[in-house]
């Protein structure tokens, strides 16, 4: 951290850390499902950006701005994928660089699956 850092923490600007998990930790079984989907999401800090509910970022907070990802209902699969793979949407436009798609589009096909699973049945939505 520098200096501009230090004096951040110091005057409590910046947000409380995520509490260390110290027990154990288990997830549902890997697959193709909504369910396993919300739980990649969950530690993949994509509610850093795109907000507590995945419905957009807030303007003030500290991560870029990341959008609704409900407009993942109007994508197929096969777009999903190819966009975090590729960094290209279905649109055809180009994904911000701020946005992990390179380490997600690194994600098996069930695990991209599983994703775009949950965020095509969110509940929040």
């Amino acid at each position: 951290m520098n200096v501009l850092g230090l004096v951040m923490l110091g005057a409590g600007m910046l947000p409380p850390a995520k509490p260390v998990i110290t027990g154990h930790v288990s997830g549902p079984a890997k697959g193709p499902t909504a369910e396993f989907g919300e739980y990649i999401l969950s530690y993949q800090d994509c509610r850093e950006c795109h907000g507590e509910k995945l419905t957009g970022g807030i303007p003030g907070q500290l991560a870029p701005l990341g959008p609704d990802l409900n407009l993942v209902k109007d994508w197929t699969l096969a777009g999903f994928s190819a966009a975090m793979r590729t960094g290209i949407d279905p649109n055809g436009h180009q994904i911000s660089e701020q946005m992990p798609w390179r380490s997600v589009g690194k994600m098996d096909d069930d695990e991209l699956e599983a994703i775009y699973q949950y965020l095509t049945h969110m509940p929040n939505s």
